[in-house]
């Protein structure tokens, strides 16, 4: 069994009047690597900077290992440090002599990797070479605790690699203790054992070889208030190795009131599994809701994303799939509704990393009243991704001449043998297809309601549950009777 090296016990830390930190009680053990993840002002960085003995807690205490002392404790940060002005020779040189490490003995194969100047200062590398740097300066310590401030997330891939095989390093070798703060979970990569999410919402985790045939339903419920409210649900769904399920996240409200809904949702998706995403937004119409779909597929594969929006005052939707193993599949599917003036963005953005990945976005758009859509979508194909085949696809129909939407779909292509398309279409009731129908003696009424229904699903019909998609026909179809509704009066 392992040995415990930091016991926290029922830490308090506030801001003012803003409580951060409200009684955590958690151990970290020898050698193990752990993730804390959470939205802003979650309180992750504010406990990783207590272990650090940056901040003081208002009450609890922190009890580590009377072992390990103070030199080996090590922590890294995205803040600028008041060392900044030093070259990166003066910078190893003084680190050196603070922890009583001889010049000849620092290991400087990290730096070699970066080739830089010795002669620039710290402040002018980038945040990358800053936290390569840094972690040079901190692996001559030979520490048996690294604490990594809110860092990875940002430095480039290469450098993120770099910095993560150094940390694996550093776990293979000393035994050391890693407790990383972090936004996401997959820029992580393969090293956290433990993951501690700091806030609310659902964990889903699919043992290997597991196939649930009934789906897993979120269900976010905003009820009345006094006034306008926020919340940050944040949903971690992890799939083993040959795994089959669906995931519903479904957002309703119990009235028309004003709220924030802030949502971060992080899928990892192993080796040969196929997953199911279903995003159903129907919050009150004077809603706020921001959304972002993190997705990391391993070889082969496969997950289907479905997003239907039709509430909220102003809806944001990213979807962000990185296809990083070999023979991955990608489906980005979604629907978008408005009217009066609501304000729906949609913002899709999916990685080719490995050869041999299909991707495939549809997103459909209806807008009626005053309303206003945006689609972005952006297909990235990186240099190692031969063979990648990439379709996208944005058809919007606008139902009133005061709608407005605004569609770019684009391509970045870094690799020579690939077959990639993008297209997008604005248009309004084909008045031809109108005129046929009714010839064939049905009316116009129900002759736009056909087109309409024509054209919605064309998303409905991707999904694979049917119960999801007879729920979604039915809200579609209250949708234009409301509508309908509203034009005669």
């Amino acid at each position: 069994m392992s040995k415990e090296i930091i016991q926290v016990n029922e830490l308090c830390l506030s801001y003012g009047k803003r409580k951060i930190l409200d009684n955590v009680n958690v151990r970290f053990e020898k050698g193990k690597t752990v993730l804390i993840a959470g939205n802003n002002g979650a309180g992750k960085s504010s406990l990783l900077k207590c272990l650090a003995g940056v901040l003081l807690p208002d009450s609890g205490e922190i009890r580590i290992d009377e072992a390990v002392t103070k030199e080996k404790i090590g922590f890294i940060s995205d803040r600028m440090s008041l060392f900044e002005d030093f070259t990166l020779t003066q910078g190893i040189d003084f680190h050196s002599g603070m922890f009583n490490v001889k010049p000849a003995d620092f290991d400087r194969s990290l730096l070699d990797r970066l080739k830089l100047d010795m002669n620039l200062k710290i402040k002018d590398l980038s945040i990358g070479e800053r936290a390569v740097y840094h972690l040079s300066l901190l692996l001559s310590q030979k520490p048996e605790v690294l604490l990594v401030d809110e860092i990875i997330h940002t430095i480039d891939p290469y450098l993120r690699e770099l910095f993560l095989d150094a940390l694996i390093g550093l776990i293979d070798d000393l035994n050391t203790s890693v407790i990383m703060v972090n936004h996401t979970f997959t820029d992580t990569g393969r090293i956290p054992e433990r993951v501690l999410i700091m806030e609310d919402g659902g964990f889903v985790y699919i043992p290997s070889g597991t196939v649930l045939k009934t789906p897993v339903h979120l269900l976010y419920v905003s009820t009345p208030g006094d006034k306008p409210s926020i919340t940050n649900p944040r949903n971690l769904i992890v799939s083993e190795d040959n795994c089959q399920a669906d995931i519903i996240e479904h957002y309703v409200s119990l009235d028309d009131s004003t709220y924030f809904s802030n949502v971060v949702t992080e899928m990892v998706v192993g080796e040969n599994s196929t997953l199911g995403h279903y995003m159903l937004e129907l919050e009150s119409k004077k809603a706020f809701n921001i959304s972002t779909l993190r997705v990391q597929q391993a070889r082969s594969s496969n997950i289907r994303s479905h997003a239907i929006l039709m509430g909220g005052a102003l809806v944001r939707n990213n979807v962000h799939p990185v296809l990083a193993g070999e023979g991955c599949d990608s489906l980005i599917n979604g629907l978008y509704m408005s009217t009066d003036r609501q304000h729906m963005d949609n913002y899709m953005k999916v990685e080719h990393v490995s050869p041999h990945c299909d991707s495939r976005q549809l997103y459909n758009g209806v807008l009626d009243g005053r309303s206003k859509g945006v689609f972005h979508g952006r297909i990235i194909v990186h240099k190692d991704a031969q063979k990648t085949d990439a379709k996208q696809t944005n058809r919007n129909l606008l139902l009133s001449d005061n709608a407005q939407i605004d569609t770019k779909p684009q391509l970045e292509i870094y690799a020579d043998d690939v077959k990639c398309t993008h297209g997008a279409t604005i248009g309004q009731m084909d008045e031809k297809a109108i005129f046929y129908l009714r010839s064939r003696g049905i009316s116009e009424e129900d002759s736009r309601d056909i087109i309409l229904s024509a054209f919605t699903n064309q998303t409905l019909d991707s999904m694979n549950v049917q119960a999801v998609k007879n729920y979604c026909a039915d809200i579609v179809s209250k949708w234009f009777a409301e509508r309908e509704s509203a034009r005669k009066r």
